[in-house]
């Protein structure tokens, strides 16, 4: 018997997502601040369960957390709020 795990991959496209899908319930007030970035800019959200709502929303622009010192980092570019709004 071969205990080796097994890959399975699909041509099926990822089913779109809904708004509603994308209605978590997360609080800005549970303040465990994530750093992240889409590879352009860095961003630093309120907690992991509002990065999680922003990339379910933007499927396009999705984030992805990063070295906290990242967001401390001033040379660096931040991200414009209007880019990381949430909907």
């Amino acid at each position: 018997m071969n205990s080796q795990p097994h890959q399975y991959f699909t041509t099926k496209p990822t089913p779109k997502r809904s708004m509603k899908d994308c209605d978590l319930l997360c609080t800005k007030f549970n303040f465990d601040p994530v750093c992240a970035t889409n590879g352009f800019c860095v961003h630093e959200f309120a907690n992991q369960c509002v990065l999680d709502v922003f990339n379910c929303q933007h499927p396009t622009k999705r984030f992805m957390a990063t070295k906290d010192e990242r967001c401390r980092m001033h040379w660096l570019k931040r991200c414009d709020p209007d880019e990381v709004a949430l909907i």
